[in-house]
């Protein structure tokens, strides 16, 4: 039986060359041996091992300034016989170096996948180039990838949002939304962060890193409780590769204040030339404390202007009310005015306020019946007290009466017995009771009487 000797180059005996080695040897010839096999002798006869490297122009990206970067070929053994292969890496600025395993080994029509691993520097499109040379029989191939370097770059948005509804004061379960985006062209890792300014808690973020590939982005939102009113700042800062961006909402915590203001109940009659105070009720109706600022106004020909409140200002809890006094003075009678009390919350615009219309009205004379309380010429007895005194006399309606029958005597048929009657009445006849019915004519007030 003939036998095919096969002669291994020093070089592969000695194992692979260092991955720094960039430039191939010239190829060891091969010595002519005679074989012995069925398919006739094998050797220089035979031409060269073919070889192919691809992708031949190829395209990727790349971050500016960074290392670790890849590019894959698929070396093809296209000759008839299997061979190893010398393997050497190439760059182009602005990319920097480049690194690729010593050899390979390849069967006869086979393949095997090699992965350049490179560096960049600036801006800019360069080449990483691999070279195959067989180390048997010759044969020699480069593909290449054109490689552009482009700056990192990450953008959130929004930048100066609003949160809308204003949240009330103490409450959770507020969210909002920002946008990441990779603004290069090279994917990148994001680590994700969202600091808090003002009355504004960030509980939790849906992401806190995303990887994008260029131009890709994503969707990330800040989960958010709130405690006093006031104004707040939530951002959500992205970082990686070298680049960073912020986003931010703007977070007005609303107090939802209000107040009311109230004139405690009482008729609007007021005494003429007096010192008056009325009394009015101010209510913190919103949700968070406040203080108000009271401005008392009295206006109108019944009060004279100047008036004054006690306090002047006062800090309500929300739900609170407490009483304000208003200090006035009325004018004469018969004239009409207006007492006015604002709360208004300071450094704020919200107020309410009461009106108490003031009257001072005129001492009208009194209508006085005195017919009709009266019996006329004759004292009604019957409607006094009488009270018998020793002898013949009489206390009766206040008066001493004395009484003295006379004979009897006849008349028109008729006898009649006569009584002499003495009141002290007729000894004193200035003093004459009267009464009288007094009636208040147009809701005048009730005069004094002496």
């Amino acid at each position: 039986m003939r036998a095919v000797l096969r002669v291994m180059p020093l070089l592969l005996m000695l194992g692979s060359l260092p991955e720094s080695v960039r430039v191939a040897p010239a190829p060891v010839p091969v010595p002519a041996l005679t074989s012995t096999t069925a398919g006739g002798p094998r050797g220089p006869a035979d031409g060269p091992v073919s070889v192919s490297v691809t992708p031949v122009n190829g395209t990727t990206v790349a971050q500016t300034n960074t290392s670790g970067n890849t590019a894959n070929f698929t070396v093809t053994n296209t000759g008839f016989a299997d061979d190893w292969f010398f393997l050497t890496c190439g760059t182009t600025s602005p990319v920097t170096s480049c690194s690729v395993t010593g050899s390979i080994f390849v069967p006869a029509s086979g393949q095997g996948q090699v992965t350049v691993t490179y560096a960049t520097g600036a801006v800019g499109q360069g080449f990483v180039t691999l070279t195959a040379q067989g180390f048997d029989f010759g044969g020699q191939a480069t593909g290449k990838y054109t490689v552009t370097v482009s700056a990192a770059g990450v953008s959130v948005t929004p930048d100066g949002g609003t949160l809308t509804p204003n949240p009330d004061p103490w409450t959770g379960g507020h969210e909002v939304w920002f946008t990441v985006k990779n603004t290069g062209v090279a994917s990148a890792t994001y680590q994700l962060s969202c600091p808090t300014q003002g009355p504004v808690t960030c509980t939790a973020l849906s992401l806190w890193s995303v990887t994008l590939a260029g131009g890709a982005s994503q969707a990330v939102r800040a989960s958010l409780t709130v405690d006093t009113a006031g104004m707040g700042t939530v951002t959500l800062h992205a970082a990686g590769g070298g680049v960073s961006d912020d986003g931010s909402f703007a977070i007005p915590v609303a107090a939802g204040y209000a107040v009311a203001v109230r004139h405690r109940p009482s008729s609007g009659w007021r005494l003429r030339n007096t010192a008056v105070v009325d009394t009015f009720l101010v209510k913190n109706t919103g949700k968070g404390a406040a203080t108000f600022t009271l401005l008392p106004t009295c206006t109108g020909a019944a009060v004279q202007a100047g008036c004054t409140a006690t306090p002047t200002s006062m800090t309500l809890e929300p739900g609170i009310t407490r009483a304000v006094k208003v200090n006035y003075q009325t004018n004469g009678a018969g004239l009409s005015g207006t007492v006015t009390l604002k709360a208004q919350r300071s450094g704020g615009p919200e107020w309410d306020q009461a009106v108490q219309n003031v009257t001072t009205p005129g001492m009208q004379a009194p209508a006085v019946e005195v017919a009709a309380a009266n019996p006329g010429l004759t004292l009604a007895r019957g409607q006094c007290l009488t009270l018998a005194l020793p002898g013949a006399g009489l206390n009766q309606c206040g008066d001493l009466v004395l009484s003295h029958a006379l004979p009897p005597t006849r008349t028109l048929g008729t006898v009649r017995a006569p009584v002499l009657v003495y009141t002290s009445q007729t000894a004193y006849p200035d003093r004459i009771p009267v009464a009288a019915d007094v009636r208040l004519v147009g809701g005048g007030r009730r005069p004094t009487v002496s």
